[in-house]
């Protein structure tokens, strides 16, 4: 089953957790923003594991995305507007003012993408991820990551495994982009674009 959502305001990404919680027989997801949204309450990350997701911004700009992943002042792991994904398609979105703070496997967008993400013709300026390890200004973990006509302005914090778009991806791919990732770490595995990847293919613009 494949469903649309609507997200004109802040309260609309309610509807992110609400269907999260019966999404047994979903395969897809569309998701529309329709409005400029300025955010003043903390967003809940919502899991839609093994269901593919896009969003279409339509140029529209989310700002003050906060998402604080602490439960009893402890922190907790896989932090994102998603926990986890199947397949997370973006495309004409802008992203302005965001900060996540959570443990490991941590990234705006999503905490784990379980095959591709793919970020198409968007803007995020001022993307700051605290977290632990497996941490980026994007994802944390995904097996492929594609950014396209995009520019990602971010500042990661963590220990190991961090990147300005991802913490770890096997692919990383990257065209016609500006990526500028300011990373603040103690392990090996850091990058200004991915922490750890197997494979990374650049085309500058």
């Amino acid at each position: 089953m494949n469903i649309e959502i609507i997200i004109n305001n802040e309260n609309d990404f309610n509807k992110l957790n609400t269907i999260s919680r019966f999404s047994n027989e979903l395969k897809r997801v569309n998701i529309r923003i329709t409005n400029d949204i300025l955010f003043t309450k903390a967003l809940k990350p919502a899991d839609f594991k093994g269901i593919d997701v896009c969003i279409y911004g339509n140029n529209h700009i989310l700002c003050n995305v906060n998402i604080f992943n602490v439960n009893d002042d402890k922190l907790v792991d896989n932090a994102g507007i998603f926990k986890n994904v199947k397949n997370l398609y973006v495309e004409d979105l802008k992203i302005n003012h965001a900060y996540v703070y959570a443990g490991q496997v941590s990234g705006l967008l999503a905490a784990n993408v379980e095959d591709s993400l793919t970020l198409m013709n968007s803007d995020f300026n001022n993307v700051i991820v605290n977290c632990e390890a497996y941490c980026g200004g994007v994802v944390g973990v995904a097996k492929t990551v594609q950014v396209s006509d995009s520019r990602v302005l971010s500042k990661v914090y963590g220990i190991d495994v961090v990147g300005g778009v991802a913490g770890m991806a096997d692919k990383y791919i990257e065209e016609d982009s500006y990526i500028d990732g300011e990373i603040i770490a103690v392990g090996k595995a850091i990058g200004q674009k991915v922490g750890f990847c197997y494979n990374q293919i650049i085309k500058s613009l």
